[in-house]
């Protein structure tokens, strides 16, 4: 008996020994196919950034942003164009103002007598401004002539310091003041000025654009100084207007 469990006892434990060996395989196969990662599986990455949604909205606020822009561009146009205007009005009045001023500078001539006999001194004043007019120097002149006439010149030169200072004014083409000297020329008894100053009297309505009166002057001139040398000319320009 004992000899029969001696012969089979190797058996046993080496088919023991070969289950076991076998559990152990079984075992670590299942372990590294469950391990292992399945080669079939594709792995998806969405893409990061804004949505199509988001962008629109960001486009509309760029439209709605430029329209903004717009229109302050547009009103700031306009305000600028205000202060153009409003600059504009300004200095229109401030040359007002100071041609206002310019004029109220001027000497008035007084009402006074001019009875008497110029002095060598006032002869002087006067030769000297009407040199200034035959050289140009036209205002310069003014003042002499406007200061002789309101202080001390006599009858015997006043209506030639009219006449003077009238053909001065006409060179600065400010024919108003011109017509008021040459008229002035008319203010006495004696004069050969006059028909020196019916004659600018004329041209001064001319450059003043008015022709009809231009055309009466001229007329004046022929019938009032028949002798005068002007009349030829008085004609000719009386027969154009």
């Amino acid at each position: 008996m004992n000899l029969r469990i001696s012969a089979v006892l190797p058996i046993v434990c080496a088919l023991c020994i070969t289950f076991i060996l076998i559990g152990c395989g079984s075992s670590a196969d299942t372990t590294d196919t469950t391990m292992a990662p399945a080669r079939d599986t594709v792995v998806v990455s969405h893409p990061s950034g804004p949505t199509r949604d988001e962008l629109q909205q960001d486009l509309d606020a760029l439209k709605t942003e430029n329209i903004q822009l717009k229109d302050k561009l547009s009103a700031a146009e306009n305000s600028n164009r205000t202060l153009l205007s409003k600059a504009s009005d300004l200095e229109a009045s401030i040359a007002a103002r100071e041609q206002s001023a310019k004029t109220a500078e001027k000497v008035v001539p007084a009402k006074r007598s001019f009875e008497g006999v110029t002095s060598a001194e006032d002869l002087r004043t006067y030769h000297s401004a009407v040199a200034m007019v035959k050289n140009g120097k036209l205002t310069e002149s003014i003042p002499k002539f406007e200061s002789l006439l309101a202080t001390s010149i006599k009858e015997d030169y006043a209506p030639n310091c009219r006449h003077w200072l009238g053909l001065a004014y006409f060179g600065l083409k400010d024919y108003k003041s011109a017509l008021e000297q040459f008229n002035g020329v008319f203010e006495f008894k004696f004069s050969n000025k006059k028909d020196g100053a019916q004659l600018m009297i004329a041209q001064c309505y001319e450059k003043m654009g008015d022709a009809k009166q231009a055309k009466i002057e001229y007329e004046k001139l022929v019938k009032m100084y028949p002798a005068s040398p002007y009349v030829e000319r008085a004609q000719k320009k009386a027969r154009r207007l």
